[in-house]
């Protein structure tokens, strides 16, 4: 997720909303390669209507199903670690592997977003870099036969689009109805038969419509299906259950004057509410998807995990899993404690008094699939700052007064279940992390796209990283 300033710099972006975050997958066959290309010249996606769930189209591509670092026994450990922009801001990060597990970047930069760009390592340390013709608010990308696509929508019409690059370069190759806001992140997917699968919004003219989320199915052929998923909610993911169907987690109030609800549904079923946002002053926030395979349903088991942060300082990620009886259960992964405070209105009687004000704040920046829950890695943010305050007494006998000393810290962790226990480990403390993306190769490796910056320096998010973990260093 994003964040613009500090302590609450990831509460600033929570409509960006994390995070679903899929593995690479193996190659796919050339004809599906052919099927998945631009398509026909038919930008316009029709007029907006809603049906029912659209029948399946193919099933999820493969995922690395296999070990992944992160445990406590086996750490992830950094291999490579490379600068590749510095000294700006950045926006709306997304990392992907192309079908040999060469990652691919996309991102903004500038205030607001002003400047879109592309990258793909070809080597070590060796990135080819060219400007996207899309001035984006929000905006995702997925890979297909080792192509990148985005989905974005562009101010100041909020038009949905979906661009993509082939040899001749960067193309909108489809346009959807009305006004909307897509292109959060991890809205967009692929199957193994080339249909493109998405998580739209559309604008609702308020205050007589509300807004609208709804799932999105373009068929090899560009034809596109659209089904209502709920009104009055903001971003989530989507990921593809075993059998193909779609999954989506997301905050919704229904009721305009009720509380927010995280509601998850699956193709063909009806949304059910994983939880309720009780605290009128808890800031919910990120939002991550993962499916598992179930033993007694086609499409799966659903994990769902959340980050909320409490008004009054503190705030837990959570998961929330679904059994087989369709019940929700939750497991804490990582509680941030009420932020420790000085009382400053109180002076300081003589020199050598101290007090520290600190706070810990942990960021969901997504989970990395896997076979089942165990193998499921929970990537998050540290956030520390801390505030020491030393007493300065005047020579000349005029009092005490604080003098304030501020560092910010941070970490980059992940989080795995062993049992019913839940095991971290750091896998690097030298940066503050304000934005995470992660994916898995074919080889096991977890490969990241960070914006941050080295701890204590109070230049937060100006340098962009590419970072490969592994078990061995």
């Amino acid at each position: 997720m994003t964040r613009s300033k500090s302590p609450l710099l990831w509460l600033a972006a929570a409509g960006l909303a994390a995070y679903g975050l899929a593995a690479c997958s193996s190659r796919p066959t050339e004809k599906s390669h052919q099927e998945a290309g631009p398509g026909p010249e038919s930008l316009d996606a029709g007029p907006l209507s809603f049906s029912d769930w659209p029948s399946l189209c193919g099933k999820p591509r493969q995922t690395f199903s296999g070990h992944v670092c992160g445990r406590a026994a086996e750490p992830c450990k950094v291999q490579v670690n490379e600068v590749l922009v510095q000294k700006q801001k950045f926006w709306m990060g997304s990392l992907e592997l192309d079908d040999a597990g060469k990652p691919m970047v996309t991102y903004l930069t500038g205030d607001q977003g002003k400047t879109y760009y592309f990258m793909r390592r070809s080597g070590a340390g060796k990135w080819s870099k060219e400007q996207v013709p899309l001035l984006a608010g929000y905006s995702t990308m997925a890979q297909f036969g080792g192509e990148p696509y985005i989905f974005a929508h562009v101010p100041p019409d909020m038009q949905q689009q979906i661009l993509h690059r082939g040899a001749a370069g960067w193309k909108v190759i489809s346009r959807l109805p009305g006004r909307g806001m897509g292109g959060w992140r991890d809205s967009l997917v692929f199957d193994q038969s080339g249909c493109m699968h998405i998580r739209a919004h559309f604008m609702g003219s308020k205050p007589v419509q509300d807004d609208i989320a709804a799932y999105g199915l373009r068929r090899p052929s560009g034809a596109w299906s659209f089904h209502k998923l709920s009104v009055g909610l903001g971003g989530g993911p989507i990921a593809l259950g075993p059998n193909g169907a779609p999954h989506f987690a997301y905050w919704a109030r229904p009721d305009s004057y009720g509380p927010s609800k995280l509601f998850w549904v699956a193709s063909p079923g009806k949304p059910e509410v994983v939880m309720i946002n009780t605290g009128s002053s808890t800031l919910v926030s990120g939002v991550a998807l993962a499916v598992t395979a179930g033993s007694s349903s086609p499409e799966g088991t659903p994990h769902v995990f959340v980050e909320r942060n409490h008004g009054s300082g503190g705030g837990e990620l959570t998961l929330a899993s679904r059994n087989a009886g369709g019940q929700w259960s939750e497991l804490t992964i990582k509680t941030s404690a009420p932020p420790t405070k000085c009382n400053t209105s109180v002076l300081p009687t003589g020199p050598g008094q101290t007090c520290i004000t600190e706070y810990d704040y942990y960021h969901l920046a997504g989970v990395l699939p896997g076979a089942d829950l165990a193998h499921l890695r929970i990537v998050y943010g540290r956030e520390r700052q801390q505030i020491r305050y030393v007493a300065s007494c005047s020579d000349a006998g005029t009092g005490c007064k604080w003098k304030g000393e501020s560092k910010m810290s941070g970490a980059i962790l992940i989080a795995s279940l062993n049992g019913s226990q839940v095991e971290h480990t750091t896998v690097l403390d030298t940066l503050i992390p304000t934005h995470v993306s992660s994916k898995v190769d074919a080889q096991g490796r977890i490969h990241m796209l960070v914006y941050g910056a080295p701890n204590f320096t109070h230049v937060l998010g100006s340098t962009l990283y590419y970072l490969r973990l592994d078990t061995t260093p």
